[in-house]
């Protein structure tokens, strides 16, 4: 039998038809300006909105509100502190679970209950980001809650498989517990 290519094996391990165009797809940046047919490339298209940019894009593209961004970049020793409001969220355009995400009010991470100086801040974004310059990062505007206080907003998921709605999930932080709640498309 002949040896199997290197593209051969990565496609039997990644289960896709062309891995290098899924991994090319994921990376790409996308523009709300961007024709219709970039989005769009391929069946399997939605995959683009995985990247925390893209996604952005995309619904600023289709007419939502969308936070006020503030910086992004990929060089951290680059982010202008100073100039950042009380109040903002740090999230790296690929990642899942709260990792490497911070929502700062008032120098305090509202996500671990931990307060922060912009130096500690900059550490720990060192950190957390080794992997920076696959991974981008976005500094956005926080999102109040219409509940009074400095809390976190409640998060709506929805698990989509084409058009149909799979399922919806409901994600409330309240230092220290997170309870999570899903549901059917009906509730």
């Amino acid at each position: 039998p002949r040896p199997e290519s290197l593209a051969g094996r990565i496609r039997r391990r990644v289960r896709q038809p062309d891995p290098v165009h899924r991994l090319c797809e994921v990376l790409s940046l996308r523009h709300r300006d961007d024709p219709e047919e970039r989005w769009r490339c391929c069946a399997s298209w939605q995959r683009t909105l995985g990247n925390k940019w893209n996604s952005r894009e995309f619904a600023a593209k289709h007419g939502c509100r969308i936070p006020a961004l503030y910086w992004s970049g990929s060089i951290l020793s680059a982010l202008p502190w100073s100039t950042l409001p009380d109040r903002y969220a740090i999230r790296p355009a690929f990642a899942g679970g709260r990792q490497g995400t911070y929502v700062i009010v008032d120098g305090c991470d509202l996500l671990r209950d931990v307060r922060h100086s912009p130096a500690s801040r900059a550490g720990e974004l060192g950190r957390t980001h080794r992997w920076r310059w696959f991974r981008p990062t976005l500094v956005e505007e926080f999102v109040q809650p219409e509940a009074a206080g400095d809390q976190l907003p409640i998060e709506c998921k929805f698990y989509m498989f084409g058009e149909p709605v799979g399922a919806i999930e409901i994600v409330r932080r309240v230092n220290p517990a997170t309870t999570q709640v899903f549901y059917t498309e009906h509730w």
